[in-house]
C-alpha cells in the first residue's frame, strides 16, 4: 500500500507549484518588456535617421531632384541604410547597393501618399532588420533600415539570463 501525502505536505507543494508559477509569469514578463524596449530603441534610431533625411531634404522645398541619395546612404551592417523610393517602384540609392532593400507595394503606396509612414521587420541582404518607410515628397518615400543584429544578440542574452534564473 502506498503512503498518503499528509495535509502539510499537500500544502507545502502546492505553495511551492504556486510560487514557481509565479516566478515563471514574472520572468516571462520581464523578458516581453525587455524585448520591447530593446525594439522601441531601434525604432527611434530610425526615426531618428529618417527625421535628420527629412530636415536635409527640406533644402529642395519639395521638389527633389531625380535620383537624389541622401547621405550616408552608402553600405549597410554597422551603419543604418537609407534610399528613396519612387511611387512607381524605383529604388534610388547608391548604383552599389541597389537592390538591397526592396520596396513593398505597401512602401510604394506610401510614396505615393496613399499610405501612412510605417515600420517593418525584414531582410536586407541577409541580416533581420527594422525598416522605417516615411513619406518624403509628392512621389517619394525614403526607407531607413537598421540592423538588428546587435539586438537579436541581446534579446537571445537575456532570455538566456531569465531561462537560468
Amino acid at each position: 500500500m502506498k503512503p498518503r501525502l499528509t495535509l502539510k505536505t499537500r500544502f507545502t507543494l502546492v505553495a511551492a507549484g504556486a510560487v514557481a508559477a509565479v516566478a515563471l509569469a514574472i520572468t516571462a514578463v520581464a523578458f516581453v518588456a525587455i524585448r520591447t524596449d530593446l525594439q522601441n530603441q531601434v525604432q527611434q534610431e530610425v526615426a531618428s535617421r529618417a527625421d535628420s533625411v527629412l530636415h536635409t531634404a527640406k533644402q529642395f522645398h519639395g521638389r527633389i531632384p531625380n535620383d537624389w541619395v541622401p547621405s550616408h546612404s552608402s553600405g549597410f551592417g554597422v551603419l543604418t541604410y537609407t534610399q528613396v523610393i519612387t511611387s512607381a517602384g524605383t529604388v534610388w540609392a547608391p548604383t552599389e547597393y541597389k537592390g538591397l532593400l526592396t520596396p513593398s507595394e505597401k512602401a510604394i503606396d506610401v510614396a505615393a501618399g496613399q499610405a501612412p509612414a510605417f515600420y517593418a521587420t525584414t531582410e536586407v541582404s541577409g541580416t533581420r532588420s527594422m525598416v522605417l518607410t516615411t513619406w518624403l515628397a509628392p512621389g517619394l518615400a525614403i526607407q531607413v533600415a537598421e540592423p538588428l543584429t546587435s539586438t537579436d544578440m541581446e534579446v537571445a542574452r537575456v532570455g538566456a539570463t531569465l531561462a537560468t534564473l
